[in-house]
């Protein structure tokens, strides 16, 4: 089977990483040769395996990309496409023609609801999703968003974990008095809120210091913040870090202060590093599908800073809680393998194929 994965780029964000991890763990499976169809190619993109077969085709323009994806579906003999993102999702809807078998797939990689859509994009969205064979969530509670007529051809498959790519977990060991977050800095990951928590908290733990790792358009109104609170010295933004996963593995927290979020992948990764979690149970329902509260993580109300601080605060009390709730979290490991994920894919879309 040729199954095709359509995305801007595989740089910057979670869909992005997605589609990389998903090409790449599709590619190794046999009797499957995986496809991806990106824009140009970037530098900082998230790894690839050799074995996909890349096609830097789209240049952002729907009528271009709809015309170099039809082109590329009858070149390549693509069975199945799927969207991964709106843009990439109305691209490949408009791409389905009669005069090809190719079918075509969407997936949601966002909160549906909260995500933060133009009219245009709304309104595409409710027309042309329909044409779509299939649809993957990462959520039941954002499949539960779409109508019953598109939610009865949809699936619900969780983000996969590409274990070989993540450093070995720091153990038991003495965690450094770091705690850390990482996200693009924007409006939807709210880590305002974070620094609101941690300034509750400040006082009483003299010795620890947050960094929130992670670029973006609020980068200056934290840093403001972060002023305002007078928490100089104590809070750090590094920015981006091609080894992020490197520098917060033996970090005594991990934080997700996020107002929506698909399946947010730097949990799944703070998770897979046995690092004891907090994280907002914001909507659509991915840190709640991940998180067991108290058992492998921590869950407080979005929005809830007094809360978080209490989560946080109750966590550094208890370092040996906090190191059984981190070894819990490795279970992630095996539960959301890359492998594992790939073959649910690989069974979902054989049978979009035979629509």
């Amino acid at each position: 089977m040729n199954i095709a994965f359509v995305s801007g780029s595989i740089k910057g964000g979670g869909s992005e990483r997605a589609s990389a991890n998903l090409s790449s763990a599709l590619s190794r499976k046999a009797n499957t040769k995986a496809f991806l169809f990106t824009g140009p190619a970037l530098e900082g993109e998230y790894p690839l395996d050799t074995a996909v077969n890349r096609r830097c085709i789209l240049s952002n323009s729907l009528r271009a990309d709809v015309k170099a994806m039809r082109k590329a579906f009858a070149e390549e003999q693509i069975d199945v496409a799927v969207g991964m993102g709106i843009f990439a999702n109305i691209c490949v809807c408009l791409a389905k023609c009669s005069r090809q078998a190719t079918r075509v797939v969407v997936s949601e990689r966002n909160a549906p609801k909260q995500d933060h859509l133009s009219r245009k994009s709304k309104l595409a969205r409710y027309l042309l999703y329909p044409r779509a064979d299939g649809f993957v969530f990462q959520t039941q509670e954002a499949k539960n968003f779409y109508a019953a007529h598109l939610r009865g051809r949809g699936v619900v498959i969780p983000n996969p974990l590409p274990v070989e790519q993540l450093p070995e977990p720091y153990g038991d060991t003495t965690k450094k008095k770091n705690i850390v977050s990482v996200g693009r800095m924007m409006p939807q990951k709210n880590q305002a809120l974070l620094l609101d928590a941690f300034s509750m908290i400040a006082g009483e733990f003299p010795d620890y210091r947050l960094t929130i790792y992670g670029d973006g358009p609020l980068r200056k109104a934290l840093e403001e913040k972060t002023s305002a609170l007078g928490l100089e010295g104590r809070v750090f933004l590094p920015g981006y870090q091609s080894d992020v996963l490197e520098q917060i593995r033996s970090a005594a927290l991990f934080v997700l202060p996020s107002d929506f979020e698909g399946m947010p992948n730097a949990l799944i990764e703070a998770m897979a590093l046995g690092l004891p979690c907090i994280s907002t149970d914001c909507p659509c329902g991915g840190p709640r599908s991940l998180i067991e509260n108290g058992k492998n993580g921590m869950l407080v109300p979005a929005g809830d800073a007094d809360a978080m601080a209490r989560a946080m605060r109750e966590l550094l009390r208890e370092p040996v809680r906090a190191a059984e709730i981190g070894r819990n979290a490795l279970k992630i490991r095996d539960t959301l393998a890359a492998s594992r994920i790939a073959e649910q894919w690989i069974k979902y879309l054989e049978e979009a194929c035979k629509c």
